[in-house]
């Protein structure tokens, strides 16, 4: 396990932009699938 943390200073909107949509792609296709709780998503959810 890499313990290891890095910051990054944002320099514009684009990044930040960039960080939400590879975070959400993340939740979508890692974390949401496995999840037990709550009623289960359609496809129309996942996108």
């Amino acid at each position: 396990m890499n313990l290891e943390l890095k910051l990054h200073k944002v320099k514009s909107k684009k990044e930040i932009d960039l960080f939400w949509e590879k975070r959400d792609e993340y939740m979508r296709k890692d974390i949401i699938p496995n999840c037990t709780l709550g009623k289960p998503l359609n496809e129309e959810d996942v996108k």
